[in-house]
């Protein structure tokens, strides 16, 4: 089972175009491919939301997107409905068509995105508190984030809060983690012939 060490230090980190906040790409596939050019079948970045305001419009694909820090934000969609994340760890999933506006509750928060090209793959995002030992169920393509303190992967790195590992599981398997730490696991399926291997 290969595993990619994704630092903190090494995301690219990208200011908003409406100078809203800013935004730590931890993976993209394929490799080079970008947001701006629509290339990408999956995405994966955490994003600092210092102001009040509309999201990009992503037509085509999906989101997932976490609170990780700050007192939360209501993501407003208008006819289409309102998503409060207001405790750690709250989730809301829902198509880049929508026109999203996000007004934060209490200052600045940080939230993991995870985006995928609707058709070619999907994802989850689970949650999980380490206390000891225990591990996870990898998917083809599996990349956990940690979030508070430190998780050890077999095999792999130790990952402190926003450092990130992909690991390519398409062999399947059991892996085995152990630390003291949350970690998110995010598990990436592909569901139709994509548009990059």
């Amino acid at each position: 089972m290969a595993i990619l060490f994704l630092p903190m230090a090494a995301h690219q980190v990208m200011p908003w175009a409406n100078g809203g906040g800013t935004t730590a790409e931890v993976a993209i596939h394929p490799p080079g491919a970008s947001v701006a050019a629509r290339d990408f079948d999956w995405r994966i970045s955490m994003a600092h939301v210092g102001v009040d305001g509309p999201f990009s419009a992503l037509p085509g694909f999906d989101r997932s997107l976490t609170l990780i820090e700050g007192q939360g934000m209501i993501l407003d969609a208008g006819t289409e409905g309102c998503f409060t994340l207001a405790e750690p760890y709250d989730q809301a999933l829902f198509p880049g068509d929508w026109a999203i506006t996000a007004r934060l509750l209490g200052g600045p928060i940080d939230d993991l995105n995870v985006m995928t090209r609707r058709g070619a793959f999907s994802a989850t995002v689970e949650i999980l508190t380490l206390l000891d030992r225990g591990g996870i169920e990898t998917a083809p393509t599996t990349v956990l984030v940690g979030l508070e303190g430190r998780v050890s992967v077999a095999g792999g790195p130790d990952l402190g809060p926003r450092d990130a590992a992909l690991i390519d599981g398409r062999a399947g398997g059991w892996l085995s983690l152990s630390g003291n730490g949350i970690v998110a696991v995010i598990r990436l399926l592909s569901v139709a012939a994509p548009l990059h291997v």
